[in-house]
């Protein structure tokens, strides 16, 4: 291979890793240092959907083994505990009301699980949302990252060390119609 073919591929390389970290996609939940949460709207109902690396997930919720527990039973257990977890350590005040969450689905897998909750409060117009999503906080270099997605608008925040792991969001009423 001759200098210039070998100068061509490197920036090819190099250009190739920028888009993987750059993609939204690209990077999900298989970082153990990054969590991603996806707030998205359904008329008035929102969801929140989280999707962790499994190895986050167990490195932080280990399932005890005393009394022994059948592979079903841990595998409930395990989702219980993350349930709670999650509940314990996501708060979002929406327009100036707190809301709760409510458990829709989790799906443990081999690679990247998924937890999804519906807002307990139906919300026509979001207009101001205090967001604090401090699960998983205590991993070095953690960073939890939030997309908020509402009618036409997207918006992302990155939670971390630097921010206490909380944030404020103000939309425009404008976008949202």
């Amino acid at each position: 291979m001759n200098g210039n073919q070998h100068k061509i591929n490197n920036l090819l390389t190099l250009l190739f890793s920028f888009l993987l970290i750059l993609l939204p996609g690209a990077s999900h939940a298989h970082s153990g240092n990054m969590s991603f949460f996806r707030l998205t709207q359904q008329k008035s109902t929102w969801h929140l959907t989280a999707i962790l690396a499994q190895a986050t997930v167990q490195s932080y919720l280990p399932v005890t083994n005393s009394p022994p527990l059948t592979k079903k039973s841990a595998k409930e257990e395990l989702e219980q505990q993350l349930v709670d977890y999650l509940k314990n350590n996501i708060a979002f005040t929406i327009n100036g009301n707190k809301t709760n969450l409510n458990l829709n689905k989790v799906r443990l897998g081999n690679h990247e699980t998924k937890v999804s909750f519906t807002l307990n409060k139906p919300i026509k117009q979001l207009n101001n949302l205090d967001i604090s999503i401090k699960a998983f906080s205590h991993g070095k270099n953690h960073h939890n990252i939030l997309l908020v997605s509402t009618t036409n608008t997207q918006h992302k925040v990155i939670l971390s060390v630097r921010n206490n792991f909380t944030s404020t969001l103000k939309i425009d009423p404008s976008t949202q119609q």
